[in-house]
């Protein structure tokens, strides 16, 4: 047994059904090899129990492969879904849940994501006066400051 594997092992096969899938037409016809190989190893992994080796030999992919995989499609979307099978698409950006309370955050109080886009991306609407080369301890202060204030 591997490391990872009591962790998937949890996951049934009713869960999968549950997760959104993928209009695998709109994807290139490389993107869409490289979807249906993943996701095919992921079916065989959660819903046929077949072993990693066998996996790693049938689909090409590493066994860390197969866990970053699985670890993806269990991702928290912005949707508040599972990633599911959307993780399996080449070169998605499955944003990581660590973030999560921070946007959470800047959700709440939109005055703080404005400062920041001010501040640290210079987006100043018309009008405004602009403030060059602020420094990032700065913007910290800055940032810090209204948490307090809010």
């Amino acid at each position: 047994m591997g490391k990872y594997s009591n962790i998937y092992q949890s996951i049934s096969k009713s869960d999968i059904l549950e997760w959104p899938s993928v209009l695998e037409d709109s994807l290139t016809a490389k993107q869409k090899e490289i979807y249906i190989n993943r996701k095919q190893a992921v079916v065989a992994y959660i819903e046929r129990n077949e072993t990693i080796d066998n996996i790693c030999s049938w689909y090409g992919i590493k066994k860390s492969e197969v866990y970053r995989l699985l670890k993806r499609c269990l991702e928290t979307h912005t949707d508040g879904r599972l990633f599911g099978f959307r993780a399996l698409i080449p070169y998605m950006r499955v944003q990581s849940t660590i973030n999560a309370p921070f946007e959470q955050l800047l959700e709440e109080y939109p005055g703080l994501k404005d400062q920041i886009e001010k501040d640290f991306l210079n987006a100043y609407k018309k009008g405004e006066v602009r403030e060059r080369n602020l420094s990032t301890k700065t913007i910290h202060q800055r940032f810090m400051r209204n948490c307090i204030w809010y």
